[in-house]
């Protein structure tokens, strides 16, 4: 499916039901699940003292992917920043997909993340809003696993700088039982 450049419509002209499924439905439809953001574990920041380890960027130069380690007896956390686009509508869902892997055979590991938008002329404070935590995951050691994280109301204006934070509960949430390291791979941000 393709974009279709939507038409002007005059007051009280009739408009067919074709004319609305294509330029406004299969638009829609178009961009549920466009892609807004990406980051490789080496391209995310770490901004304070529980952050996780890494990047490791040695695996890279072998062809495997680079990570971060997010540790089993601390709340550590990652960033990502990008620009919205001039189109975003402010309440449009987001979802977050992880790329990780796991350095246990058992127990769950949980992910949580949040959004935090600044527009042009905003002072660049605040927490994270639109927090979005996941069902806890099962693990297996060194197997791909992708989880995604729905966060329904972002907050976000067109073209707001967004900085993404992305967190491994295992201190605070009972529910991470996972002992080692969880290593991030790969983050996605997509319209949800």
């Amino acid at each position: 499916m393709a974009w279709t450049n939507p038409l002007t419509w005059e007051t009280e002209q009739v408009v067919s039901a074709s004319d609305l499924n294509t330029h406004l439905r299969d638009n829609l439809k178009y961009m549920k699940g466009r892609v807004l953001a990406q980051w490789p574990a080496h391209a995310l920041a770490i901004g304070e003292s529980n952050a996780a380890d890494g990047p490791d960027v040695s695996s890279v130069i072998s062809g495997a992917a680079s990570e971060y380690l997010f540790a089993d007896d601390a709340d550590q956390k990652v960033y990502g920043y990008f620009a919205a686009p001039q189109d975003f509508a402010g309440d449009t869902p987001l979802v977050v997909r992880l790329y990780w892997s796991a350095a246990a055979t058992t127990g769950t590991v949980r992910w949580k993340a949040g959004i935090l938008a600044w527009g042009s002329g905003e002072a660049m404070t605040g927490s994270h809003a639109g927090t979005g935590v996941t069902a806890d995951v099962s693990t297996t050691t060194n197997q791909l696993a992708v989880t995604a994280i729905t966060i329904t109301n972002p907050g976000i204006a067109a073209n707001d700088l967004i900085c993404l934070e992305i967190e491994r509960q295992a201190a605070t949430n009972t529910p991470d039982t996972m002992s080692g390291d969880a290593r991030l791979h790969f983050v996605q941000l997509e319209v949800g």
